[in-house]
């Protein structure tokens, strides 16, 4: 878009960004509905004299209002405060009376809600108010009481003017401390006194002092941070104090400038849980060239300027310290110096220097942290991406780049395997029909622009303040449709010629989506909150003060709107349509969903939480979700976390899901954490290429698709192809559940891929329990643990096991420290004990086809058998004793090449461990329908179906439930030749058909498969367009090709023309656009304007065609060397 600039400059402010859009002087808003879409509050508060947003007791955000009654001038005669929480359900209301005799002008309601720090109730909260009173010696009194929210007594008082709460939880365990401050007056001089408090306990029922920090108060003076700090830091608890040795000044000049103390220190000292003193930094405080004065703070850049070394890589504290100088002469009177330093003092890295202000820009999984500094100087501005610990620089911003003026007002968004910068412009344009158009820039980390949202605010608007908070750019933070939203205050001049300012939302279409204006009630716009944006609770709070200075706070919950369909009951299911939709099911758990479409799971923002307790049902309806990364910090983990009592999950294929499983988990699958109860059902699913990994201390359950399964729900008609299992510490683990319990099964279904774990590991289950049955499954495996390893199950309880075959590898590392035992088997690792004599057959018409089992070099095979590991046969015998062999088995074969350690085994007796033997090449059709008792059909109970291999498949397996290429569009000249490689999900990519429309013009020369995917050769003919479509079982992607003349053929080379080449850069006077193409006529470069690089290229000969405004084109021959 081009025009002329208009009035519409973003603010440089100083201030770090906080999730607060507008000031006092901005108008208030009422919605405005576009496009006949209604949208109420979900709860109004006020007209009251104040509100604001509290931390609640579950770290969630709530809300209070306060009304005031004043007697005179300013004295209050009493408060009513009236608590919400995250739900806005009220919960409590109080009253404060204040006596006639005491002056008190301000009353606050600050900090957290608690529950049982001040007392042992716990049916009640507690909430701390700081009151602000005048003495009869007009002496400043701060007090903070502690009042019930419940019963609106006053629990208890504290003498203080500062409080400040700590809380973590850390392995369930949870570290709490209150902190009052105090100012008090000693021999020598003014103490801050910072009393340290543990909650009420059974052995105090009222809150202990636990120790008293006394700092003077005259040592904080001249330092702007915090000068005392709280960090939790490998799960213990630390505090900081920070201040200068000595008071900042030791005197004045005659012009009453201060006069800093010499031979003085600054001090970071660190406190452990028993407030014994465990580090101190002390830094000399030396001016800096060209300052008037030099400060130190500490705790002022980040959240984490204590952390133990992030920056020097070993055991030691690191301490970021901001030094700050003040000086005169230019607009900005400070300068900022982010500095770490390790615990001897040394200075370790600098993360910036010479800074105006900075910004941490919104984390992004498995990129380093990184930071925005802003410099600003006389002579130009630039922003400089820094990401720590490394302090290395990624990419420094020009103040003005390609023309624009750059805004602070950034944050940058993943893309792919990296991200993008998103910066709004200070500078706004005329669309040249009379509108104002403000733009924000997404910028590659090279600088270059991908595109630009360019924001219509219409012929009325004069100007657009933005702002980016964290998660503020979730595309399904509004509403759950694809497109960006972005958060902007407009100013828009009014019919009567004055000027409205209205907090607006507007999508990447340029659309002011919801637009918040104000109305002669609620008054004038005070600011906006956007509260919990990345939590499962997401609100939009705005507020509004009238003429009486009374303020109403409208709360609407996020999205405003969500699915494409449907009213959540079984036989009108909610309608999903993105990955918006997708995640709003945990809004609703007991409702019942259906996929209209294919999910991308790469656009959603951040890793997906697992849907918990979820109990309604799940219809994918054919289609698939891609690229789902999930968060494996829940105690159960996938895409659902406990499906309890649930119906059906069918009908969906998961391609390439990801699933980091930390330690606190408890089972963790792609489907599902944990399923149970008699009607859940996981039916007709796949899952194809997934990734699940354990970190180092994982123990608990993995399955491909559920952790754990029990209550009698069932796995029917489902297919996990090319999984990888890493979680070398997990003790259950399988190909598709991880462990299963209570009369669960599992029927017409398969896995593949690799599994690496501890112990309990099966090709499809690691442990099956009790009447757990696993029928007409097979395997194709590569196993590696510690011990008792199955080819289909890892162990199991004595369910049936029947009609499966296992493939692969078993790799067992470490006996039973117990027993001795390896317990691995082909079809069973550990079939447990049954002592009561039974003759029930537990296992039979099974095939153990693998390939080999290796143990530790030497090792002796204790419990380790071809299709049984450790049976009864394996149990310690006394003396006196006679051994039992196992009467379970029926009808079980093993491949004769099967090795154990390099060696065979030969069997004939269907019914032992060994199982009979059956050579690879006479595996048939006929043995496994004739001896192994294998069904062929359509259905879960005959699910079997030929192939041209040795081994039946189940009947919808081989089946392609996706195709994609990696081109969708080529540019080509005769006699090119490109790849194209088309990627299958679901079945082998040898069935893959290439076909082009216009052979004239695009012909394929060769295709060549292998595994899942298959590459074809296209050759360019002549000019022209061709479609190529890679086509298998019904599905299909195609690339378009454009096939055009070389460039150079109808260009005749000049000689003045104005085209130069220096330094590898080639410039051109007046271009628009510069196209460099090779000998052979590919191009090979071009860029927009009259500038382009070509300092990359390699040595030889190109043409260089330069193209000005009016077309005319200029050309060169040009030597590269």
């Amino acid at each position: 878009m081009g025009g002329k600039p208009v009035a519409f400059a973003a603010p440089r402010s100083a201030k770090p960004l906080v999730p607060v859009f507008g000031a006092d002087k901005f108008r208030d808003a009422r919605y405005i509905a576009p496009r006949n879409e209604s949208i109420d509050p979900s709860v109004t508060i006020g007209p009251t004299t104040s509100w604001g947003v509290i931390n609640g007791p579950d770290n969630s955000e709530w809300l209070f209002k306060q009304s005031n009654t004043i007697e005179g001038f300013s004295s209050i005669r009493t408060s009513e405060i009236t608590i919400y929480n995250n739900d806005y359900q009220e919960v409590g209301t109080f009253t404060i009376n204040i006596p006639a005799e005491r002056r008190v002008n301000d009353i606050q309601v600050f900090g957290t809600v608690t529950n049982r720090f001040f007392d042992l109730d716990a049916n009640t909260y507690e909430l701390t108010v700081y009151l602000h009173e005048i003495g009869a010696d007009y002496s400043q009194i701060g007090t903070i009481d502690v009042y019930s929210i419940t019963d609106g007594t006053l629990v208890t008082s504290y003498p203080a003017s500062n409080a400040l709460y700590y809380s973590t939880t850390e392995n369930f365990t949870t570290y709490q401390r209150y902190i009052f401050v105090n100012e008090e007056l000693q021999d020598d001089g003014y103490y801050l006194n910072a009393s340290v408090y543990a909650p009420a306990s059974y052995a105090s029922d009222t809150p202990v002092l636990e120790h008293t920090f006394k700092i003077p108060s005259d040592n904080l003076q001249y330092s702007d941070g915090p000068y005392l700090n709280y960090y939790n830091i490998d799960g213990e608890p630390y505090f900081v104090v920070s201040q200068y040795e000595k008071p900042y000044v030791s005197d004045y000049d005659e012009n009453w400038n201060p006069i800093a103390t010499e031979d003085n220190n600054y001090l970071i000292t660190v406190y452990d849980r028993n407030f014994d003193q465990v580090s101190q930094l002390k830094l000399p405080v030396e001016q800096q060239d060209g300052a008037l004065y030099t400060f130190y703070t500490f705790g002022f850049f980040s959240y984490n300027d204590l952390c133990r070394g992030d920056y020097t890589g070993d055991d030691q504290f690191n301490f970021i310290v901001t030094r700050y100088d003040y000086t005169v002469g230019n607009d900005e009177d400070y300068k900022y110096d982010i500095l770490v330093y390790d615990e001897s003092g040394k200075l370790v890295n600098t993360i910036g220097s010479d800074l105006t202000t900075w910004m941490q820009l919104s984390d992004i999984d498995g990129q380093p942290r990184q930071y925005a500094l802003v410099h600003i100087d006389d002579a130009s501005e630039s922003i400089q991406m820094v990401n720590v610990p490394s302090c290395e620089t990624v990419v420094t911003f020009p103040g003005v780049l390609n023309g624009d003026l750059l805004s602070t007002n950034l944050d940058r968004y993943p893309k792919g395997d990296s991200y993008q910068y998103v910066i709004a412009l200070g500078n706004g344009y005329d669309d040249g029909n009379g509108n104002t158009i403000t733009k924000i820039g997404w910028y590659n980390p090279d600088l270059t622009l991908d595109h630009f949202a360019n924001i219509n605010l219409g012929s009325n608007g004069i100007f657009a303040q933005h702002y980016f908070v964290t998660g503020s750019l979730n595309p399904y933070l509004f509403n759950t449709d694809d497109q960006h939203e972005y958060i902007l205050i407009g100013t828009f001049e009014n019919a009567a010629g004055s000027n409205d300012n209205i907090l607006c939302i507007a999508n990447d279409n340029g659309e002011l989506k919801y637009q918040f204006a104000g109305d002669d009630t609620k008054g004038a716009y005070n600011f906006g909150y956007l509260s919990g944006a990345t939590t499962d609770n997401p609100k939009l709070l705005v507020g509004f003060m009238n003429d009486e200075s009374e303020f109403t706070l409208d709360a609407y919950n996020l999205p405003f709107s969500m699915f494409a369909g449907g009213s959540g009951q079984e036989d009108d299911p909610y309608i999903i349509e993105t990955p918006g939709d997708l995640n709003q099911m945990r809004k609703s758990p007991s409702a019942y969903y259906a996929l209209a479409n294919d999910l991308d799971m790469s656009k959603f923002y951040g890793k997906f939480k697992p849907v918990d307790a979820f109990s309604g049902g799940f219809d994918g309806c054919g289609n698939s979700i891609d690229n789902l990364v999930i968060d494996g910090s829940q105690s159960s983990t996938g895409m659902f976390g406990n499906a309890t009592e649930c119906g059906e999950i069918k009908d969906v294929t998961f391609n390439s899901p990801v699933i980091d499983v930390e330690s606190n988990s408890f089972y963790a699958g792609v489907v599902a954490g944990m399923l149970s109860g008699e009607a859940a059902a996981i039916s007709n699913v796949q899952v194809n290429n997934a990734l699940i990994t354990g970190d180092k201390t994982y123990s608990g359950y993995i399955g491909g698709l559920v952790g754990q399964i029990t209550s009698n729900s069932s796995v029917s008609l489902c297919k996990v192809n090319n999984i990888t299992i890493n979680a070398p510490e997990a003790k259950g683990v399988g190909g598709l559940a991880g462990d299963s319990r209570t009369g669960t099964s599992f029927t017409a279904s398969s896995a593949s891929g690799s599994i690496t774990a501890a112990s309990n590991i099966g090709g499809i289950v690691g442990s099956a329990g009790n009447d757990v049955t696993v029928t007409n499954c097979h395997a194709d495996m590569t196993l590696k643990g510690k011990n008792t390893i199955g080819g289909i199950a890892g162990e199991s309880s004595r369910g049936l096991i029947s009609n499966n075959y296992s493939r692969g590898s078993i790799t067992a590392t470490e006996a039973d420290r117990w027993s001795g035992n390896y317990n691995v088997g082909g079809i069973i690792g550990d079939l447990g004990t049954d002592w009561s004599g039974s003759t029930t057959i537990v296992a039979t018409g099974n095939l153990a086809a693998i390939e080999s089992v290796t143990l530790p070099e030497n090792a002796e095979a204790k419990a380790v058998h071809r299709v049984v590991g450790r049976s009864i046969a394996d149990e310690e015998w006394m003396e006196g004793e006679e051994p039992r062999t196992e009467v379970g088995l029926a009808n079980n074969y093993a491949v004769a090449e099967m090795t154990i350690n390099g060696a065979t085994t030969t069997s004939q007796d269907a019914t032992t461990v060994e199982g009979a033997d059956v050579a690879g090449a006479d595996l048939s059709d006929d043995f496994f329908t004739g001896k192994l008792g294998f069904a062929y059909g359509t259905t879960a109970e005959e699910p079997w179906k030929a192939t041209e291999t040795a081994f039946p498949i189940l009947f919808f397996e081989n089946v392609a439930t996706d195709i994609t290429l990696d081109k969708t569009t080529a540019e080509m000249v005769a006699d090119d030749e490109i790849s194209l490689t088309a990627t299958v999900e679901g079945s082998s990519a040898e069935r893959v058909e290439f076909t082009s429309s216009n052979p004239a013009v695009a012909q394929i020369v060769s295709v060549e498969a292998k595994g899942n995917t298959a590459v074809a050769v296209i050759r360019c003919m002549a000019e022209g367009t061709a479609t190529i479509t890679a086509s298998i079982d019904g599905l299909s992607a195609t690339c378009q090709i454009t096939a055009t003349s070389t460039g150079i053929e109808d260009v005749t080379a000049t000689r003045d023309t104005g085209i130069h080449v220096a330094g590898g850069v080639v410039t051109a006077d007046n271009a628009v656009r510069i196209e460099v193409f090779g000998i052979n006529g590919n191009k090979v470069a071009s860029a927009g304007g009259s500038r382009a690089e070509v300092g990359s290229l390699p040595a030889g000969v190109y043409v260089v065609v330069a193209t000005d405004a009016a077309g005319k084109r200029s050309t060169v021959k040009v030597v590269l060397r």
